[in-house]
């Protein structure tokens, strides 16, 4: 919900997919040292 902070916990390891559009910044709409321009590919080949 608006105005909560994140607090993801799991009792056992767990995984998840995010799909995002391409050019997504990894830190939203805030530019900063975290902000990632090139972004990496995970590739199972």
């Amino acid at each position: 919900p608006a105005g909560v902070e994140p607090r993801p916990v799991a009792d056992e390891e767990c995984r998840i997919v995010l799909f995002e559009p391409a050019g997504t910044l990894n830190t939203g709409n805030v530019e900063s040292e975290r902000t990632v321009r090139e972004e990496s590919r995970i590739d199972d080949g």
